[in-house]
């Protein structure tokens, strides 16, 4: 049974929740919001949390939920799942009555807050965090959270009605939550859609004030387009105004606590090109597209005299209890990376740092007992992003033990390549590692002999054994 709808909370305990703000409490919370933000980033959670629940002391949707997730986490505190729902509820309750009471130019953040509170909540059902294991409070969470566009929520309800859980099976409807998870993912309106949300949870504003005239036409996902559309061309000039404006340029570059797609700087600079009736998509546009891998694809080519099969599986949490023990008889694994995720957060939690995640997720395979005899090939991939990022991101911040140049892309590439090799148990078994760019098809031709050539060269080691 779905849970009863949102209504303003009761719950009280020793931070009095105060809903009713005024102006110089909204500041003084979002001071305190900013400072938790900013020793979470340091690693330093017992400050940050601190700050949170200073901010959520204001009744600011955004300090209840994070005070709510470092509760259910144990960031800095102790660990209370319990208690963390309740939080979570009322920063959802509180964005609700934000969405009810504001000016129509802070709707958005408003929004944002309250999907990202029903979306975690959800989670906290679907696990059983804080409250009894409920896949059908799960669905319904989910479902509440996709209607107000989250992708994260279309994901994973997706995933629900694929599999069954807790609604029924309808792969139609999967079908459907899949597409729209995607495309806010991958679309260029969709990537402004984020862009916009960023910007406002970011508290920038435009530097252009009549770009807030187009608020209104990005409000919404329109309509699928076929494949003999072209993109409405009223969306044009819009795209192209706020994507010079200083505000979105700023939240690009804070990118990497919002999990933006590093890809959507290439397609905006394209779109004159690509609003062109008749736009035929290049090869180089469709390398720049990023679809994500759910479950297992299978691919065979023909390299030389040589048959590969290849299986494609997805790295996200969510995705690896689908493959992760279904390999033990293959050749090679190729493990990639994306080096500019040094300090960006990942797409299905945004408050973890992807290359801590890559260190995790290549130390369990790399010394697996499913993995013991198998070739792995490293692939430290995006080092043309890598080094434009070394410009302006510090490693340091990210990785405190790194002691080369911030600027120098070989002596940090160099650690991480070091860091990866380390959690190589085996000294007896090699890890084959590239730089790799995968827009750079000439590049990577010339990495792939070099990876055919190792698979080869293990095999016929293996067989002569």
């Amino acid at each position: 049974m779905a849970p009863p709808p949102l209504k303003q909370s009761n719950f009280k305990d020793d931070n009095m929740l105060v809903f009713a703000q005024k102006k110089e409490e909204e500041e003084e919370s979002n001071k305190y919001l900013q400072l938790g933000l900013k020793y979470h980033e340091k690693g330093e959670l017992e400050k940050a949390t601190y700050y949170w629940r200073l901010s959520s002391q204001h009744g600011s949707p955004l300090g209840l939920f994070f005070y709510g997730i470092a509760l259910r986490h144990g960031w800095g505190c102790k660990k209370d799942p319990i208690k963390a729902v309740k939080y979570l509820q009322s920063a959802a309750e509180s964005a609700v009555y934000e969405l009810q009471t504001n000016v129509a130019q802070s709707a958005m953040v408003a929004k944002s807050e309250l999907v990202l509170a029903i979306y975690e909540l959800g989670v906290c059902f679907r696990h059983g965090w804080g409250v009894p294991k409920n896949l059908e409070t799960a669905a319904y969470y989910f479902q509440i959270a996709s209607n107000l566009g989250d992708p994260d929520a279309q994901n994973d309800l997706g995933f629900c009605y694929m599999h069954g859980i807790g609604v029924k099976k309808d792969l139609y409807l999967a079908a459907k939550y899949y597409r729209l998870a995607e495309k806010q993912g991958q679309g260029i309106i969709g990537s402004m859609q984020a862009l916009l949300e960023g910007m406002h949870l970011n508290k920038l504003t435009f530097e252009n004030d009549a770009n807030w005239d187009y608020i209104a036409l990005f409000e919404q996902i329109p309509t699928t387009l076929s494949l003999q559309e072209s993109y409405p061309i009223e969306y044009l000039e819009p795209l192209k105004s706020l994507w010079k404006d200083k505000g979105i340029q700023e939240t690009f570059s804070k990118g990497h606590t919002f999990a933006f797609n590093e890809n959507i700087y290439y397609f905006f600079d394209e779109l004159d090109r690509i609003f062109q009736p008749g736009f035929i998509p290049s090869d180089a546009d469709i390398i720049h597209c990023r679809i994500k891998t759910t479950g297992i694809v299978e691919t065979k080519f023909r390299n030389g005299s040589v048959t590969y099969k290849m299986l494609d599986v997805g790295g996200q949490r969510s995705e690896r209890k689908k493959w992760i023990h279904c390999f033990d008889n293959v050749a090679a694994i190729l493990f990639v990376v994306a080096l500019s995720g040094y300090d960006s957060c990942l797409v299905e939690d945004k408050y973890s740092n992807q290359m801590y995640e890559a260190f995790m997720l290549f130390e369990s395979i790399c010394n697996s007992k499913w993995f013991i005899n198998t070739s792995i090939i490293l692939f430290l991939n995006k080092n043309d992003l890598f080094k434009k990022k070394l410009l302006k991101s510090n490693v340091k911040d990210y990785f405190p033990d790194y002691r080369g140049s911030p600027t120098d892309n070989n002596q940090a590439k160099e650690y991480f390549k070091s860091r990866f090799l380390c959690l190589n148990a085996n000294h007896q078994k090699q890890i084959y590692v590239h730089f790799t760019v995968a827009t750079d098809t000439k590049l990577l031709a010339v990495v792939m002999e070099s990876v055919s050539d190792s698979i080869l060269q293990e095999n016929l080691q293996t067989l002569l054994l």
